[in-house]
């Protein structure tokens, strides 16, 4: 799930780099327009008609996503890829009612108690016994 994770992020990168570098002019500025309606028409009326001050939107979108992601993204630093899923998890199963602070250290702690019963070896004869008695439950 990771790796398709990952291939879409990198493809939707690349396509809206791809974008932006259609839209951006090359720096030459020619009296002719191209007769087509590609971004690069765009680009070159604009600059012909604001100039440098066209570069001022790409500026103001940068600068607009800052509060986006200040306000708006998930602080999972220090947390493992499953401890991420377990608070996602843990919040959205408590509602409204808990922060997603709250979830983290609910999560970080859950994540330590499953790494420290994972952990643990148990004798042979213990988990035999286990088996035998799991079969007697059913």
């Amino acid at each position: 799930m990771r790796s398709i994770g990952n291939s879409v992020a990198m493809v939707t990168n690349w396509l809206f780099v791809y974008v932006v570098v259609l839209m951006t002019p090359s720096g030459k500025r020619s009296t002719t327009l191209p007769s087509d309606s590609s971004p690069r028409r765009l680009t070159k009326v604009a600059i012909a008609n604001i100039g440098w001050r066209f570069y001022i939107i790409f500026a103001v979108l940068n600068f607009a996503w800052f509060p986006i992601v200040w306000y708006f993204y998930i602080e999972t630093k220090g947390l493992s890829l499953e401890e991420v899923d377990l608070m996602f998890k843990i919040k959205h199963n408590a509602g409204s009612k808990m922060s997603y602070k709250e979830a983290a250290v609910l999560a970080k702690q859950e994540a330590n108690i499953v790494r420290a019963i994972g952990t643990e070896e148990k004798p042979i004869t213990e988990k035999m016994d286990a088996k035998v008695d799991n079969t007697d439950l059913r």
